[in-house]
């Protein structure tokens, strides 16, 4: 539990219903909080005391931090047929031109399905 003990500097309210409570603890650091108008805690001059911590969130815990691991190797195709080479530069031109890339044909899928499985 941290707490810090700043004297108020300012209090700003305007047309909302919050206000901005400015105080300046003996470091000199800014301390800035909102509170709703009503709740505004004394005046200019007097003590502000702040007494926090941080705490885990468990509705988004993170995960520790471990060492990086070995790079993982990617699989690359064996080889490339000619036929193959030719859909994906369809693909990327569609593409670049700003349409939808080529879709492929029900035999065309079913062919890359057996090569696949052939592999």
């Amino acid at each position: 539990m941290t707490t810090i003990v700043a004297q108020i500097r300012a209090i700003r309210m305007g047309h909302s219903e919050r206000a901005q409570v400015h105080a300046v603890c003996a470091k000199g650091h800014d301390i800035k909080i909102e509170v709703a108008s009503d709740e505004v805690p004394g005046a200019v001059g007097d003590l502000l005391v702040l007494s926090w911590s941080a705490h885990a969130n468990p509705a988004a815990a993170t995960p520790a931090l471990t060492a990086p691991s070995a790079p993982v190797s990617v699989p690359v195709p064996a080889s490339m047929s000619t036929a193959d080479a030719a859909v994906v530069d369809g693909q990327f031109d569609a593409l670049m031109r700003g349409g939808a890339p080529q879709t492929l044909t029900p035999d065309q899928q079913l062919a890359a399905l057996f090569k696949e499985k052939a592999r």
